[in-house]
């Protein structure tokens, strides 16, 4: 099974919005398509509109850390996750719905717009935690180029040079579409 998360950075243009598609907060109003709305804010008070989340509850699934007064929700499973992998480690939302993949056995997910950049860098760590978490189990996970995960701040190995990561990555997807 394979899913998609889509979240709110620059390289969310790379989406193919096929399959399953995962976003969170306000990603409902850009995505083109989503299965799934993840929110860990705990309303009120934050930057989000309520009221359209509890609209948009009558055709998409939300999954919500909080309970949401009126909205129909699936509430984040957060003490058997937490068990499940021995770590409270969540960073931000992207880190729930990875996790949330990994306790649902997904063994294919793919990142756009989960960049991670200026404002969001304390976040970055748990996200590249649970990457490496997913990644140790057998997991396939796929990060769009141009973003900033599980990359050095150089973007190329420490202690090198010059390294062509696009071409990499692109050599990396022909392999992976070969063994499909």
């Amino acid at each position: 099974m394979m899913v998609t998360i889509a979240a709110l950075g620059t390289t969310i243009s790379q989406c193919p919005w096929t399959g399953e598609v995962w976003t969170l907060n306000n990603g409902y109003k850009t995505s083109q398509k989503f299965d799934k709305l993840f929110l860990v804010h705990k309303p009120p008070g934050t930057h989000l509109n309520w009221k359209e989340i509890a609209e948009l509850s009558e055709t998409v699934e939300i999954v919500s850390l909080h309970p949401l007064p009126k909205t129909r929700t699936t509430m984040y499973p957060f003490e058997k996750i937490r068990k499940k992998f021995g770590t409270d480690y969540f960073s931000d939302t992207i880190c729930y719905m990875i996790a949330y993949a990994l306790y649902l056995d997904y063994n294919e997910i793919r990142m756009y717009g989960a960049d991670l950049s200026e404002e969001y860098r304390e976040e970055k760590g748990g996200v590249e935690y649970w990457i490496g978490y997913a990644r140790g189990r057998g997991v396939r996970v796929w990060i769009a180029p141009g973003s900033t995960l599980c990359h050095t701040e150089l973007n190329r190995p420490y202690g090198t040079d010059e390294y062509n990561r696009i071409k990499i990555w692109k050599d990396v997807q022909s392999a992976t579409a070969a063994r499909k």
